[in-house]
């Protein structure tokens, strides 16, 4: 497998694939390791005003977002979507176009995409002679949990990973701490595992916790499996059309065909989450104008 020009075993394909497809897929309209937001300006707000979030468009997340709109032709408006998934900040196509523009892109003599913010390429004598780093572990990466929300995976191995779901959220002085449990551990009553925490994007503690002895890591590449239909469907009910989300997630996963079906196969129940998707929208906009509707005949003595 050669995906965004790393040529190694199957393992690390398999890691370097979910950073593509995390940009791919989580591309199309929450926050990467490094908060690419996006953190809030550090003046205080004026009163009555909101706070204003500024993007780090330098981010590698971001970077290769920006890549895929500028060298694969991916659709701005649905990059503008995952953005803000990814950050939680909001901006139109048009400033994921004119950022795409800003980006300079070379190819290193292994293929492997490189990136600088406005100017020329930067040159180095040694270039030629870069290797792709060995990857240490335990490495983590965002994941999508059924019901579409954000997850975690850690890499205990190149095959083995551990899901975690989002398990709250608290504010200390300013300081957002979120935290990720093991839902097996917690359906096993399990009492003696801590719970991962991440402070503004970086993790604030040990990301091996201890688990249940029933509680088992899962084969990495399954779980890439699941990520990608999960993804494909996240894309559906943002709005993207079946085919072009199947596609799309199909695309970052290269030459690794056999990790999504057929499109035949799922497209019925991808057109099913359009339906639900595009009805539960529309009940949402019923009862908004439903509301508005009320506030108008409200009489005031």
């Amino acid at each position: 497998m050669d995906v965004l020009g790393i040529r190694d075993s199957p393992g690390k394909a398999l890691v370097t694939l979910i950073t593509f497809i995390d940009v791919m897929a989580e591309i199309l309209c929450q926050e990467a390791p490094e908060e690419p937001n996006i953190v809030p300006e550090n003046e205080e707000p004026q009163k009555g005003a909101e706070r204003r979030l500024r993007i780090n468009w330098n981010h590698p997340d971001l970077q290769r977002l920006l890549y895929q709109v500028r060298q694969e032709g991916m659709d701005p408006k649905a990059a503008a979507s995952e953005l803000e998934q990814i950050t939680g900040a909001s901006v139109t196509p048009t400033t994921i176009k004119r950022q795409a523009q800003k980006l300079v892109v070379h190819e290193v003599k292994y293929d492997e995409p490189s990136f600088s913010r406005e100017g020329s390429p930067q040159e180095d004598d040694d270039y030629d002679n870069l290797e792709p780093q060995e990857i240490s572990f335990p490495r983590y990466e965002w994941s999508l949990t059924q019901r579409g929300t954000r997850g975690l995976m850690v890499f205990e191995s190149e095959e083995w990973v551990r899901l975690y779901r989002l398990g709250g959220k608290t504010a200390d002085g300013g300081n957002t701490a979120i935290y990720f449990r093991c839902s097996q551990c917690d359906r096993l009553k399990f009492k003696g595992s801590t719970p991962i925490k991440f402070v503004f994007g970086q993790p604030a503690n040990s990301l091996t916790p201890k688990h249940h002895e029933k509680c088992l890591p899962r084969d990495a590449k399954d779980v890439m499996k699941q990520q990608l239909d999960r993804r494909a469907r996240n894309l559906v009910k943002t709005g993207v059309a079946p085919k072009r989300a199947f596609d799309i997630v199909r695309r970052g996963a290269a030459e690794d065909e056999e990790m999504m079906p057929d499109f035949k196969r799922v497209s019925k129940s991808y057109y099913r989450v359009r339906r639900k998707s595009a009805a539960a929208n529309q009940a949402a906009r019923k009862d908004e104008e439903s509301s508005d509707d009320d506030d108008e005949h409200v009489v005031v003595d």
